[in-house]
């Protein structure tokens, strides 16, 4: 069983889970949508998500320590 109904993806404008992250695979990349949904609890579908999916897309937050850590420090 979900942690949402699909009654909540439905008040947002889609018919369950799988439409929404599909919805967000569109905008954010397969990669990107399925790595993190796998790693984050379905209460953050529409907060922690979403925004976890904005910073790694705009490279700003955590990413950009990543990013800049993976290319030997240079921010």
């Amino acid at each position: 069983m979900s942690y949402y109904p699909d009654s909540t993806y439905q008040a947002h404008g889609y018919a369950n889970r799988g439409e929404y992250l599909n919805s967000l695979r569109d905008t954010y990349g397969v990669e990107a949508v399925n790595a993190l949904s796998s790693i984050m609890p379905e209460s953050e579908d529409f907060d922690g998500l979403v925004t976890d999916l904005e910073d790694y897309a705009s490279g700003d937050g955590f990413y950009a320590m990543c990013n800049a850590e993976l290319d030997g420090g240079r921010a």
